[in-house]
C-alpha cells in the first residue's frame, strides 16, 4: 500500500530466471498448489499430497477438464488442479517468466495468496526453494 492508502497495481511484472525455467515454473505451480483450497465439488476431485511432478503434469495438460490440454507453448493456465481452484496464469519465453493482469489476487479464487499475497511472493519463494537467483526485467 502506499501512504495515501491506495492498493498500487503492476500489470506487467516479468522476472529473469538464472537457473533452469522449467525446474522453476514446476516448483511456482507446486508451491501454490499446496497452499491453495479446495472448494465445493472440488472434494470430489481432491487426491490429498501428490508429488511436485503429478501436480504440474496435471496443471499444464488440465486433466480436470475433458477434453485436454488448453495450454499452448509458452503459457501456463493453472485453473483447476486436483479439484483445488488456482486460477494462477503466467507466460514464459526462454529465461523470463511473466505475470499479466496485476497482482489482484483474492482468497476466493486464489487461496494461496493467503500465503503468496501476489505473483512476486510467489517468484521471490519459489527462488529460495531452489536456491536460484532471479532478476526482475
Amino acid at each position: 500500500m502506499s501512504k495515501e492508502g491506495f492498493v498500487i497495481r503492476r500489470y506487467k511484472m516479468k522476472y529473469k530466471v538464472k537457473g533452469d525455467i522449467n525446474q522453476f515454473m514446476s516448483r511456482m505451480i507446486y508451491l501454490a498448489w499446496q497452499k491453495s483450497g479446495v472448494f465445493g465439488m472440488g472434494m470430489l476431485q481432491d487426491r490429498g499430497e501428490q508429488p511436485e511432478q503429478v501436480v504440474v503434469e496435471a496443471a499444464i495438460s488440465r486433466r480436470d477438464y475433458p477434453g485436454g490440454a488448453l495450454n499452448r507453448p509458452g503459457v501456463i493456465d493453472c485453473d483447476y488442479v486436483f479439484g483445488r481452484m488456482m486460477k494462477l496464469r503466467f507466460t514464459y519465453e526462454g529465461d523470463v517468466i511473466e505475470c499479466r493482469g496485476g497482482t489482484s489476487w483474492t482468497p476466493d479464487y486464489q487461496s494461496f495468496c493467503t500465503t503468496y499475497r501476489d505473483f512476486p511472493a510467489l517468484v521471490k519463494a519459489t527462488a529460495e526453494s531452489l536456491g536460484c537467483e532471479v532478476v526482475e526485467v
